[in-house]
Parts: structure tokens; sequence; C-alpha cells
């Protein structure tokens, strides 16, 4: 029996495209918040294009992103049109 490993973190799940060879040009990051984190530790050398409609995290994110290349778009990105509120 083989021994695979269960409840896998978004770390391991990336760690895995990563020891597999798969080619990251840039990352595309919706609803941010303030970091994400694997993917930052990760792909550190690529663009991270962030979108996060509350501006209210933009100071911790330009801090959390400021030693990587990035993108800031202060919008929210749905599979549907319509209008919410923060």
């Amino acid at each position: 029996m083989t021994d695979i490993k269960r409840n896998l973190t978004m770390y391991d799940s990336l760690q895995t495209l990563v020891n597999l060879g798969v080619e990251i040009n840039s990352i595309i990051d919706v609803g941010i918040f303030e970091h994400t984190r694997p993917l930052m530790q990760l792909f550190p050398n690529v663009k991270h294009i962030l979108f996060e409609p509350d501006h209210h995290h933009f100071d911790k994110i330009r801090e959390n992103y400021k030693a990587l290349e990035y993108e800031l778009h202060h919008l929210a990105l749905s599979d549907s049109d319509g209008e919410g509120y923060i």
C-alpha cells in the first residue's frame, strides 16, 4: 500500500508544481486580503497580479509585497455581473 498524504496544504500543492518543473510566469491572486504566503514563498521571482476590493488592506499588502514585483488592483472579481458593498 502506498502512503498517500492527506489534507494537502496550498503550499504542498504548489510545491508539487515546482517539483514537476511547471513553468510559472506570473501569479494572479484574487481576493488577496493581506498576502498569500505560499505564493510569495514559492514564486518570489515572478510578477504577482493582485486583486483586492477592500482598500483598507492596501498598506499591509504593499508592506508584505515590497520585495516582490507586483501590481495591485482595487477591484473585486466574480463569475457574474453585479454590484456589491464591502
